[in-house]
């Protein structure tokens, strides 16, 4: 079993925006400082593999002036999105099958 923190909104001074915390009673997995940081509790460092992330870009910390800007070029040049719909679409249905896991207290199939 594992739970799953996330906030992206408000003012969170010791937790900064965009943060996500991964925990499974023993070990827990902090992501922090707009995702670029990410810090491990409980583990062994030796045994995991990180990938380097580029730093944001200091005019769109988020992303979202790039990935809006990407949207409105598909619309005008009718061409298709460099991140399919399916990835959305499991994005959605990972969440719908949560609130439906924590009615019923029953295990979700994604199935997709």
């Amino acid at each position: 079993m594992a739970h799953i923190i996330a906030g992206d909104s408000g003012d969170a001074r010791y937790t900064s925006k965009f943060f996500f915390e991964v925990l499974d009673g023993q070990r827990t997995a902090t992501l922090h400082d707009r995702c670029h940081k990410v810090t491990f509790g409980g583990c062994e460092l030796s045994s995991l593999s990180v990938e380097e992330l580029p730093p944001p870009a200091p005019s769109d910390p988020e992303g979202t002036r790039g990935e809006l800007e990407a949207w409105a070029r598909c619309l005008l040049h009718d061409t298709e999105p460099p991140v399919g719909p399916r990835d959305g679409t499991r994005a959605t249905a990972m969440v719908l099958k949560t609130f439906e896991a924590i009615r019923s207290g029953k295990t979700q199939e994604l199935g997709i």
